[in-house]
């Protein structure tokens, strides 16, 4: 049976992840996107996937950290850009 991967943020990494997951770290600036490989996370790129974007909860926390000026629009990648002004 196949896991579909989850994306979750916040500000400690989740207990119980599956290979695969994804997790948004909120707690630095700009956020910094993990992934789970089994044993331990890792960064990755955010430029290199944009299934984290799925969250509708992350996005919602994104526009507020851009519309209050504790992200700058210029620090997003490209598709969250898309994702909040498209």
């Amino acid at each position: 049976m196949n896991h579909a991967a989850s994306a979750h943020f916040g500000t400690a990494f989740p207990v119980g992840a599956a290979k695969g997951d994804v997790f948004i770290r909120v707690d630095v600036l700009p956020h910094k996107l993990f992934k789970y490989d089994g044993d331990k996370w890792f960064e990755i790129n955010k430029e290199r996937t944009s299934v984290y974007l799925d969250n509708d909860g992350y996005i919602d926390l994104l526009r507020n950290d851009v519309n209050s000026g504790k992200i700058d629009k210029d620090d997003l990648t490209d598709d969250e850009r898309a994702e909040l002004y498209d």
